[in-house]
């Protein structure tokens, strides 16, 4: 769905969220129990969301928000709760949703288990699958961190004080990334990004002895690995995003049945509420 504040009586909800995909919408849904007060929108990934979120908020629409995944980047968490330091622009603090979904118990629980995989079994090709994929979480990890660094600072467009020539190098030459650009340039020789691949590799280690692997690893390709495993008998011809929306449901229910709904998604619908003055 992609739609616009522009359009009069649009946003029906006490609170109307922007999601990044069906998944997310459809397993919020199931750990929120349907909550009348929550009306979900999908933006289509991250620059959807924060696209539609902007216009909203251009609007003066106060009771529209978003939420998305924090892939590489910073999640904004530690301040849901506090409305004057944060925006309508919530950042999750997992890689993505999907990671909320690595619940071995859940995945062993839930009615689609068809594989009849056991806890301890489906724990167990997570840990192995995301090790498998150590190298290349620490080669996604250096192209993150050089992005981060490139974009860093980036010049803004001059006001237009820029008249003539001089004056429009001037502004450029003042501009502070020019010159950190040209210094960060400098260090990607071959083994300086081998260095760096050697020690975001060492970090990814690390999350293997302190747990964080299972938040820290992009999810989705975690998940559709071993819902595979799990999921052995899914309607015929249903496509993967169709399988995958039907585990995060029942994984859904399970933990809303065990009471075991991720805390980050239970300090989300809070803070969602109390954002806009929802009981």
């Amino acid at each position: 769905m992609t739609a616009t504040a522009r359009f009069a009586g649009f946003y029906r909800g006490a609170i109307n969220l922007w999601v990044e995909d069906p998944l997310t919408r459809d397993y919020l849904r199931k750990v929120w129990q349907d909550d009348p007060a929550i009306v979900f929108y999908v933006g289509g990934g991250n620059e959807g969301v924060s696209a539609v979120l902007k216009e909203a908020e251009l609007a003066g629409l106060n009771n529209v928000f978003a939420f998305i995944d924090r892939d590489f980047g910073v999640t904004n968490r530690p301040q849901w709760a506090n409305p004057a330091k944060t925006s309508r622009r919530f950042v999750s603090s997992v890689h993505e949703i999907e990671n909320h979904l690595l619940d071995a118990d859940a995945l062993e629980g839930c009615s689609l288990n068809t594989g009849n995989r056991t806890a301890a079994d489906i724990e167990a090709e997570l840990r192995q699958h995301a090790s498998h994929l150590s190298w290349w979480m620490a080669a996604r990890s250096v192209i993150a961190e050089t992005r981060r660094t490139v974009i860093e600072d980036f010049p803004t467009h001059p006001a237009q004080s820029v008249v003539d020539q001089q004056t429009a190098v001037t502004y450029l030459l003042s501009q502070k990334w020019w010159n950190d650009i040209q210094v960060y340039a400098q260090t990607l020789t071959p083994a300086d990004l081998q260095a760096r691949l050697i020690q975001h590799h060492a970090n990814v280690m690390t999350w293997f002895v302190n747990g964080n692997w299972r938040n820290e690893f992009p999810g989705r390709e975690l998940f559709r690995r071993i819902r595979s495993q799990v999921y052995t008998k899914p309607a015929q011809g249903a496509s993967t995003a169709a399988q995958d929306e039907d585990m995060a449901k029942e994984i859904g229910e399970w933990q809303v049945a065990k009471n075991r709904i991720p805390q980050e998604l239970s300090e989300l619908l809070t803070a969602l509420k109390t954002r806009a003055g929802v009981p």
